[in-house]
């Protein structure tokens, strides 16, 4: 039996290859060299698109299983999208899962997800940089301890969004902007 493979042990690999491109870069300066960099680089994109893409092929023999995935998935966007000074995840414990899990079952939409992150990076109290934050930062534990911090966040990640444009006949608890994902959802509730 294969041994199944989780996202993040994909971008690890990919940012090992990345790593070792850099590496290559600076010690061999032929033709082979620019060669071998390039193709290390392509591998590493590979490997980061199929992370990226969500879709669960295959991969070298192995099988992942949807809801583990999806949230590698939300940590991945985390790690993409936090600025300093909010932290990157760097090893997601037991807890963790468990908290991002029962999210997701409450807002399985990622984009919920990527909104509320979007409106944590603008926010300067969450990222420690108003004088009232007293030097607080948001981490994801925080953002995913339970629904109602959850919500609310949501809630107010809509509300600041420029363009409210949702799915018409919608009925989500927070209104879902993309067909496909409504659908989705729809689908996997039924």
């Amino acid at each position: 039996m294969a041994k199944a493979y989780t996202p993040r042990q994909y971008v690890s690999a990919a940012e090992w290859l990345e790593a070792k491109a850099d590496k290559v870069a600076a010690t061999r300066k032929t033709d082979s060299g620019r060669s071998l960099n390039l193709h290390l680089r392509q591998i590493a994109g590979m490997l980061r698109q199929a992370v990226e893409s969500v879709v669960k092929p295959d991969l070298f023999g192995a099988e992942v299983t949807e809801a583990k995935c999806q949230i590698d998935e939300i940590v991945c966007l985390w790690n993409r999208m936090a600025l300093p000074p909010v932290p990157k995840v760097q090893r997601v414990m037991g807890s963790l899962r468990k908290k991002i899990s029962a999210r997701l079952k409450a807002f399985p939409a990622v984009e919920t997800f990527r909104l509320v992150f979007q409106f944590l990076n603008n926010s300067p109290w969450h990222r420690g940089e108003d004088p009232k934050s007293t030097g607080w930062v948001v981490t994801l534990a925080w953002v995913v301890k339970s629904d109602e911090i959850f919500q609310r966040l949501a809630e107010k990640a809509v509300a600041s969004r420029p363009e409210r444009t949702t799915v018409p006949g919608c009925r989500h608890r927070i209104p879902c902007s993309n067909p496909v994902e409504c659908t989705r959802i729809l689908l996997t509730e039924n």
